[in-house]
């Protein structure tokens, strides 16, 4: 699949493909980063992770309450230690389910997560 998308980027000259896969992979070992790369390209498809004792159930902003698809590695955990996932699909079966899920930092969804809501303030 890396290989898929590397020849997918040099086609539409994004990426240099005679430099070879490695030469793209600089920060592959930064977990923190790739979520925040992750965080920005699959923005909007934001879910919740809000702890209900020993479980986490997960909203949307669109839909409200949906599910791990269970053919995810995410529906096996029970806990997520940060407070927002993405998602690449949701889909309707039997529940509404979101898959290919990754969990996210809130930092990072506020810097590379769109735009605020702008607010007036009074005084100053």
């Amino acid at each position: 699949m890396r290989l898929q998308f590397l020849n997918l980027l040099s086609y539409i000259e994004f990426v240099d493909k005679s430099r070879g896969p490695n030469a793209y992979n600089q920060y592959s070992h930064d977990l923190e980063m790739v979520c925040v790369i992750l965080c920005a390209g699959l923005y909007p498809n934001v879910v919740q992770c809000k702890r209900r004792g020993k479980r986490t159930a997960f909203y949307t902003k669109e839909v409200g309450k949906v599910d791990i698809h269970p053919a995810s590695v995410n529906a096996r955990v029970h806990l997520f230690p940060l407070p927002y996932m993405v998602y690449s699909e949701k889909v309707k079966t039997t529940s509404i389910y979101v898959r290919d899920s990754t969990n996210i930092l809130d930092y990072a969804l506020l810097l590379f997560g769109g735009n605020l809501p702008r607010r007036k303030w009074r005084g100053h």
